[in-house]
């Protein structure tokens, strides 16, 4: 039985943006007899008049005491740190775990630092064209309880994205397939530390049912065998062909992997590799190698140019262990929107909208990927750090053709640290001003690309409209 089942239960809503308001909707239609209240910093015109209509009550989050006490359980938004508020956090239900207890599908979910967004889209084309139904949700796509409402069949495939916030309290989500991208520092403004917000992460891998799969980054093999995933089985990507040391690290011999090529038993892969089998990108990323059914996978027969070729081997990879065999795709309209987009050509000037980075690995990788083709690249970089010291990263970027525009709130910082790193930079108080001078400093066939490295609440609402109004500004100067 799940909590909105009980009789005379009263459930509070906390946060009504896109979240709270999808299970507002899903709770009055399917259980009608549940007393529902709200809460929220603020509330705007429109939702007023459907919680009016809605006949449900709200409350103010500065009066969240009072509004704790007028129900059974909190269902808080994912952006909500509960653990600022320790007076309620007993009363709090996760939104992850209710999905989890009402859907009848097969989920894959995806978490990670960087690449999960791109992951989760490739992975739903490449599902989609083996004639499954399948749909995105999480923090793209459909809101959970919007799958639960209109998808909620035994048949369906769930493809989920997942941050450290929906899954740092989350104890019941069980997928089929579980995937971690990466991890990297990010949320330390939320998080404090890198160990919790790793931890936070492996909250996906801590309830696998028996027949799930985990495909992890060669890198996070030690951590998972500190957490007690030794006993499991455990798939393991790297972005290359593994040297001798790391297959000793997986248990592999040299010349078993070399000859051995076939791992689809439960017998094999047991003798093979201590419950673990390995999946592995060629150096010339030309071709997917993967041991789960000792087949090999041309990246080429798809496109490898459109992503990263890490995003095509996790998704092709999960394909596998999923046991599904994808179709050519049509990768016309592939890349997420603000990853990466080819907004517009000025002048032979190439304008790239890669707002959804908002970590400085995702930037980093993003401008050496363009560099690859254009002679100089001029980055927009800005929006706040979380926490993160980005000074690292940025030095990764001295002696290369790149000209920093650093815009937002810590505009000065960044200038500082390129500066120091001897990097050609100027700054700008706005995403306006910043692609103004960009206009003005690129020459032809280099590269502009928006892609600030942080989150976008010093100027912006989120990423999305930092990358509209990237989009606008520039198809602007085009008309100009």
């Amino acid at each position: 039985m799940n909590i909105f089942e009980q009789p005379h239960i009263r459930i509070g809503v906390w946060g009504l943006g896109v979240t709270g308001k999808s299970i507002i909707t899903y709770i009055k239609k399917k259980y009608p007899h549940v007393t529902l209240v709200a809460c929220a910093k603020q509330c705007d015109e429109i939702t007023q008049k459907l919680l009016l209509d809605l006949n449900i009550p709200f409350f103010l989050q500065e009066q969240l005491n009072q509004f704790a006490h007028e129900v059974d359980y909190l269902i808080p938004s994912p952006g909500i740190d509960v653990h600022a508020f320790p007076e309620v956090l007993a009363q709090c239900v996760q939104e992850l775990d209710l999905f989890a207890q009402i859907w009848r599908g097969k989920t894959i979910a995806v978490t990670g630092s960087i690449g999960k967004t791109s992951t989760v889209h490739l992975l739903h084309r490449l599902i989609e064209s083996t004639g499954k139904k399948v749909f995105l949700g999480g923090n793209v796509g459909i809101p959970l309880f919007d799958l639960l409402a209109e998808h909620n069949t035994p048949d369906t495939y769930a493809i989920l994205e997942l941050s450290s916030f929906q899954l740092e309290l989350s104890s019941q989500l069980k997928p089929d397939v579980a995937v971690i991208t990466n991890i990297f520092p990010n949320h330390l403004d939320r998080h404090k530390t890198l160990d919790a917000y790793t931890a936070a992460k492996y909250k996906l891998f801590e309830h696998l049912p028996a027949h799930a799969q985990a495909l992890v980054p060669f890198e996070l093999v030690e951590y998972f065998r500190s957490r007690d995933f030794a006993q499991r089985p455990l798939n393991v990507f790297f972005s290359q062909k593994p040297t001798p040391t790391e297959l000793a690290v997986l248990n592999y011999k040299e010349h078993e992997y070399n000859q051995s090529h076939k791992l689809a038993g439960e017998h094999d892969r047991e003798h093979a590799c201590g419950h673990t089998c390995v999946l592995f990108i060629e150096q010339k990323n030309t071709r997917i190698c993967e041991l789960v059914d000792g087949s090999s996978i041309k990246i080429g027969d798809y496109d490898p140019s459109i992503s990263f070729p890490q995003t095509w081997l996790i998704g092709l990879s999960v394909c596998s262990l999923l046991g599904l065999k994808p179709q050519a795709i049509d990768t016309t309209h592939m890349i997420p929107a603000h990853r990466g987009e080819l907004v517009e050509t000025i002048n032979e000037v190439a304008y790239y909208n890669d707002s959804k980075s908002t970590v400085m690995q995702a930037t980093i990788a993003s401008t050496e990927k363009l560099l690859l083709k254009h002679p100089r690249v001029i980055l927009l970089l800005g929006g706040m750090s979380k926490g993160v010291d980005r000074t690292p990263f940025i030095k990764t970027l001295n002696n290369k053709p790149v000209f920093i525009i650093c815009f937002g709130k810590e505009a000065s910082a960044l200038a500082s640290i390129c500066k120091s790193c001897s990097i050609p930079h100027t700054t700008a108080d706005t995403l306006q001003q910043a692609c103004i001078f960009a206009y003005k400093e690129a020459q032809p066939h280099e590269a502009v690309l928006l892609s600030p490295g942080g989150t976008s609440f010093d100027l912006f609402a989120n990423y999305q409209e930092r990358g509209h109004t990237f989009v606008t500004l520039i198809k602007t100067i085009a008309k100009q």
